[in-house]
């Protein structure tokens, strides 16, 4: 067998176990509202309202968003860091625990894979390293053996559909289980 049929493989099987829980029509769907036009400054942050809707949660807060990324800034569909906040001042963190073995958490990326169209490049190599790692009980006290996770969803921006997404977790200390 070549090398890219193995590639290919690995992919499938990959791509099928970081997506075993989800089908096509029961994504996740996310709701933001507030004036994210014309976003293209980093450093700015926009005070927003969130939905997230699931078979599993479903939930409300108010967020801050940023752009999120480097090389990514100059594509069409946008990255983005979210933080979640129970009041409308943005003071209390509200903590989150989308996926298990995440734990609560107020802050995540929505990532738009502007260069990948299947969405899958990120999560499923992460996987395949996380799984290695795994193997050999490296990163075991940190989500995913220490490297990003995420999953698809459908993001929403004032009703208009935007498209489709993975909700990511940020690489922070908590995902490495470091302290500041």
């Amino acid at each position: 067998m070549n090398k890219t049929i193995k590639l290919i493989i690995i992919f499938i099987i990959s791509l099928t176990i970081s997506t075993k829980d989800i089908k096509a029509d029961e994504l996740p769907k996310v709701f933001l509202e507030g004036n994210i036009e014309e976003f293209r400054d980093k450093k700015e942050e926009r005070k927003i309202t969130i939905r997230y809707i699931s078979n599993d949660l479903e939930f409300e807060a108010y967020a801050t968003l940023k752009l999120q990324g480097n090389s990514s800034l100059k594509y069409d569909k946008k990255n983005y860091t979210i933080k979640l906040y129970e009041d409308n001042k943005y003071s209390n963190k509200k903590n989150i625990e989308l996926k298990e073995n995440w734990d609560k958490q107020n802050k995540y990326y929505l990532k738009a894979n502007w260069i990948d169209k299947t969405h899958s490049r990120n999560i499923v190599t992460a996987n395949i390293i996380a799984n290695i790692q795994k193997k050999y009980n490296l990163f075991m006290d940190t989500p995913n053996n220490g490297t990003i996770d995420g999953f698809p969803v459908e993001i929403y921006i004032n009703n208009d559909f935007l498209g489709l997404y993975t909700w990511n977790i940020p690489k922070d200390n908590w995902t490495f289980n470091m302290d500041k």
